[in-house]
């Protein structure tokens, strides 16, 4: 959709999934152009909000760029840490 707390709610959870299953970082390679264009988006300012919503947008859209290209993942972060508990 064209409104920005909808772009904002999909990107946290393309965001979520590119460290959690990283399978989709795969499939979502082909359709990083999308993000990049999120990245960028503006319009008209909101008269309660003005530009708030917008600037929200672009800075989840490099959060989930930097996710989806990064190459790291939420179980490799997790899996040194847990090599070092021993009794666990």
């Amino acid at each position: 959709g064209d409104h920005a707390h909808v772009k904002l709610k999909a990107l946290f959870v393309i965001k979520a999934l590119a460290y959690r299953v990283p399978p989709f970082c795969a499939c979502m390679q082909e359709r990083l152009d999308v993000i990049r264009e999120a990245a960028f988006v503006n319009g008209p300012p909101s008269a309660l909000f003005g530009d708030e919503p917008y600037r929200l947008v672009r800075e989840a859209a490099e959060a989930a760029l930097e996710a989806l290209t990064g190459g790291e993942s939420y179980h490799e972060q997790y899996r040194e840490m847990s090599q070092r508990i021993i009794g666990y």
